[in-house]
């Protein structure tokens, strides 16, 4: 509950977790990309997980809109499709930031950006 103390160790210094408001997000276009999906990853490697990893749809003139993201570098992919547990294996998360542009995600901000429309690795 907030505003109250736990204690995580006896004797253990005392930690301060702090939410700050102001979260990023992406708007952009993919090029032939109708009903593709399109994929943010954190570039931290210790955040590849469903709660850090997004992702949405295209609409049928390839533009896409992800909100509600951590503000930092990512990674961004639009792919053909998203096999089913693909998003849970490490060594797809590879291949996936491997073919993803770079980006910055800035707090309180929407970043626009156009893709390429990338295959699903096999």
């Amino acid at each position: 509950m907030l505003g109250t103390q736990a204690v995580l160790a006896p004797g253990g210094p005392p930690i301060r977790v702090i939410f700050k408001p102001g979260p990023a997000a992406i708007t952009g276009t993919v090029e032939n990309g109708a009903g593709c999906e399109v994929v943010v990853l954190p570039e931290q490697e210790r955040l590849w997980n469903f709660r850090f990893i997004r992702h949405s749809t295209c609409d049928k003139n390839g533009r896409f809109e992800i909100a509600l993201l951590r503000p930092g570098e990512a990674y961004v992919v639009a792919l053909d499709r998203i096999e089913e547990t693909g998003l849970d294996r490490l060594s797809t998360l590879h291949s996936l930031a491997a073919l993803a542009t770079p980006i910055a995600l800035d707090p309180g901000r929407s970043t626009r950006i156009d893709l390429k429309l990338q295959r699903w690795p096999e």
